[in-house]
């Protein structure tokens, strides 16, 4: 079944890439495209630089860039998509758990390509950012085209610096960066009327995870007044490989299970707690709320509902890359919502410049504010130590790490978490890299395990600055 999902992502990607190569030499060169390009290029090195230096700062973790550096190593070999650092629980095993046993992302295969090239975790922070200044790139051009060059680009900056989008290059690396410029995409078809070619670049959403099945009925719905026959393959197609997606993985979208069982909890599931409202007013207000004048608004509904219904709190507010498939949404409504009478006139006037000065203001506030600070510039004694203590681990080791150690050691070793000593002895692993900074550590359960590890034989071979890397004597010995 994997062989055959595999042929049919490649061909969908294949026709969705030359639909968009045909449309860029038709288009170019434009001003529309020029200034659409200029930002992306600013937008990507900017995202770049975010992330790189956060990597290097030793602020990436285990979850998520050293889980998705291990499935981007395993297709690069060869291999099932497996990641030992998810080696856990029922999933204690040398290999890890399989990609699709937690989530549907048939589109991570092409990371394999990308990391036989350049086998570095890094390129993961790069590929990430380039699929975010895609997507700024389809909607500055979008807007520039229906709003002309100065209230288009002003729009395509207040996407580019948007919170979510923050959010997403702030922290570590995740599959929804394929979804940003698939998303823009297809909405940019919907709003030129070309309802097929935004019916591919929708239905792609069906190869990043299971949840996105419920935006592509969404968007099914929304082109059914213009083209039933296409709108209806959608709607069908949307479900179906979400129902497929979810009976194959372990995972659940949202808390939709339980709400069946007390239907009428709905309303305070959706409400309550109150970070529910900051993540919607944060989503209206970069848009002085005019995103809800175009129905294309209705498409954050599904995203909302399986996070706001979960039992998750990290998914109700506006931390790590949550919202981020949500900012073409907003931005691309409020574009339509701006070309729609009677409000074509604010166009021309404040509101794109306003949304700007909205997204720039809370940078403060965002991931972004980090370029400016001195400090983010400077190697701080903490990072240069971590460094020391990756540098002790041996290639090809089999190692229990920390997660800020976990996605430096992913491209030389064989990294599992640092959970229990008998995960440790089951595993048979000889190397241990520990930040004793780690809040973890300093549980009850993890000042057990610290004890346990010294009873167990481990020689300690690095400390200092916090970072301890220890081995079994026999691992040493050995060549």
């Amino acid at each position: 079944m994997a062989d055959a999902v595999d042929d049919l992502a490649a061909e969908a990607i294949a026709l969705a890439l030359l639909e968009a190569s045909a449309e860029a030499i038709d288009a170019w060169p434009d001003v529309e495209s020029t200034n659409a390009l200029n930002l992306a290029v600013c937008a990507g090195a900017l995202y770049s630089a975010v992330a790189i230096r956060l990597h290097q700062l030793f602020e990436t973790g285990g979850y998520d860039l050293g889980i998705f550096g291990q499935y981007a190593k395993a297709l690069a070999q060869g291999h099932a998509p497996t990641s030992p650092y998810r080696a856990k629980g029922t999933d204690l095993t040398q290999a890890g758990p399989n990609l699709f046993s937690d989530h549907f992302s048939p589109i991570l295969g092409v990371l394999g390509p990308v990391d036989r090239l350049v086998p570095h975790v890094e390129v993961l922070l790069l590929v990430q950012a380039a699929l975010t200044a895609w997507s700024v790139y389809v909607v500055t051009r979008c807007a520039t085209k229906r709003l002309g060059s100065r209230s288009g680009t002003a729009i395509g900056a207040a996407y580019a610096l948007s919170w979510g989008i923050q959010q997403l290059i702030g922290f570590d690396f995740h599959e929804v960066a394929f979804a940003l410029p698939f998303i823009s995409l297809a909405i940019a078809a919907y709003l030129d009327g070309r309802f097929r070619a935004a019916a591919i670049w929708a239905a792609l959403l069906l190869l990043v995870k299971e949840d996105m099945g419920l935006t592509v009925f969404v968007f099914g719905v929304l082109i059914g007044r213009r083209d039933p026959r296409t709108a209806r393959v959608l709607c069908v197609l949307g479900p179906l490989v979400m129902v497929v997606a979810l009976s194959i993985s372990t995972s659940r979208v949202g808390g939709f299970s339980a709400l069946l069982a007390q239907p009428y909890a709905i309303f305070i599931k959706l409400l309550f707690p109150p970070v529910k409202l900051l993540t919607v007013s944060m989503l209206l207000l970069p848009t002085a709320f005019l995103m809800l004048r175009s129905p294309i608004a209705l498409l954050v509904v599904p995203t909302l509902l399986w996070r706001f219904t979960a039992d998750t709190p990290s998914y109700w507010g506006l931390g790590f890359h949550y919202s981020a498939v949500l900012m073409p949404i907003i931005f691309l409504a409020m574009v339509d919502s701006l070309t729609t009478p009677p409000q074509r006139w604010l166009a021309g006037r404040r509101l794109p410049q306003l949304a700007m000065g909205f997204a720039i203001a809370t940078c403060a506030l965002f991931p972004i504010n980090t370029l400016a600070k001195p400090s983010f510039w400077h190697t701080p004694a903490y990072a240069r130590d971590a460094q020391q203590a990756v540098n002790h681990i041996p290639k090809n080791a089999l190692v229990a790490a920390s997660g800020d150690l976990a996605p430096h050691l992913v491209d030389k070793a064989t990294v599992y978490p640092l959970v229990t000593i008998d995960a440790i002895n089951t595993l048979h692993l000889s190397w241990l890299a520990i930040d004793t900074g780690d809040p973890a550590i300093a549980t009850p359960t993890g000042r057990l395990l610290m004890h346990q590890i010294g009873d167990s034989g481990f020689r300690e071979i690095f400390s200092k600055g916090g970072f301890v890397v220890l081995v079994r004597p026999q691992a040493e010995e050995s060549p």
